[in-house]
């Protein structure tokens, strides 16, 4: 089971260190990858990549992005980066997966794991678990909680796109040694960067394509995750859907006109499409507070830290001035790319600002275990 190769090569990860790690994630019109090294006790960024699949490829319609097309880039991104000399995680989309959170009693035999995280998992599950392949992340204790509990991360994800992910990997040349989850990147990139003496929970609202992932965490406590089915292509469909465009000029479209501030944007007040980004914002700020709202009832809390956007539409103006208007908590951009020393010697233009918001999953899944 996916479980037990999963415990596995956690356990034989320190035996890989020495070699180059890369993280590769393939977003629903992109696809977002990173590799790095441990040079002593230092954490260092080789490379990081983001192929934008619909501007590359002049694509009209979604359909037109193929697993085909997958393995093309992946064949194209492992001879640029030699990654057939890697060691290769991978994080698959969490839209498509149940997750819950399951405290397991520390003497439990192992045996018998899998049982029980199933047993949870079918409870908030709409598809058989028959049809799904599980996994489990551990975590650190609640502070205050009996230390013969471990909460574990479980997830459940459907056989057949997992099957179809390593199928993609596989045609590449690829054999990917760890199958994560983008959320959990997600996850371990905040938790790795977030200041530990912080007195209150921080929200991260990491805005995908297809989905944005809203989480919650506080040192200490259990993390509380919300998918949300609002996403870029959202925008991008909308225009095509105003203008006729086909979908790599509505991308494009999209991307000239969000650049622009928000704050002074007359001309574009005045245009109908201004009614799809506010729109978008709306929608978005709206599942934002659902979320908080739900947590803050849930474990009885008030006081909420900040908010920090991420992802691929996190840096447009217009987002976070609706966010900081709406909503009477902070809320900033968040690029983990900051906080790396980064050599990218592959690729010296490289813009970091406009692809690090997108890198997220990737560098979390790289953190693993740190």
């Amino acid at each position: 089971m996916l479980l037990h190769r999963y415990l596995t090569r956690l356990k034989n990860l320190a035996l890989l260190l020495h070699k180059q790690q890369v993280a590769i994630h393939l977003g629903t019109t992109s696809i977002e990858i990173a590799g790095m090294k441990t040079v002593g006790k230092k954490k260092r960024l080789t490379f990081y990549d983001v192929v934008d699949l619909v501007a590359d490829h002049s694509i009209t319609a979604p359909e037109e992005i193929t697993d085909g097309l997958y393995v093309d880039k992946l064949r194209a991104l492992s001879a640029k980066y030699d990654l057939r000399r890697s060691h290769i995680l991978t994080a698959l989309p969490v839209d498509s997966a149940v997750i819950r959170i399951v405290d397991i009693d520390a003497e439990e035999p192992e045996e018998d794991l899998l049982s029980i995280l199933q047993e949870e998992l079918e409870q908030i599950s709409a598809q058989p678990l028959e049809d799904m392949e599980v996994a489990c992340h551990q975590l650190e204790p609640e502070e205050g909680t009996a230390t013969a509990k471990i909460p574990l991360l479980a997830c459940a994800v459907p056989t057949d796109e997992l099957a179809r992910h390593r199928r993609i990997f596989r045609e590449s040349g690829l054999s990917p040694s760890v199958v994560d989850l983008d959320a959990f990147g997600i996850y371990n990139a905040l938790c790795y960067f977030i200041n530990k003496q912080i007195t209150a929970p921080v929200t991260m609202v990491h805005i995908g394509a297809v989905y944005t992932v809203c989480m919650i965490v506080f040192p200490g406590k259990n993390p509380f995750f919300y998918v949300v089915e609002v996403g870029g292509n959202d925008i991008t469909s909308a225009i095509v859907d105003e203008t006729g465009l086909p979908l790599f000029r509505a991308a494009s479209f999209a991307k000239k006109m969000l650049k622009r501030r928000w704050t002074q944007r007359d001309d574009l007040a005045e245009s109908p499409l201004s009614t799809v980004h506010l729109n978008f914002a709306e929608r978005l700020i709206t599942e934002v507070k659902k979320c908080i709202r739900h947590y803050q009832s849930s474990q009885g809390v008030t006081e909420i830290h900040g908010i920090y956007l991420t992802g691929g539409c996190a840096p447009l103006d217009f987002l976070l001035d609706e966010f900081n208007k709406r909503l009477s908590f902070q809320t900033k951009l968040w690029d983990p790319l900051q906080f790396f020393r980064s050599r990218n010697e592959a690729d010296d233009d490289v813009d970091r600002p406009s692809i690090g918001y997108h890198l997220g999953p990737v560098l979390g899944t790289l953190l693993r275990g740190v």
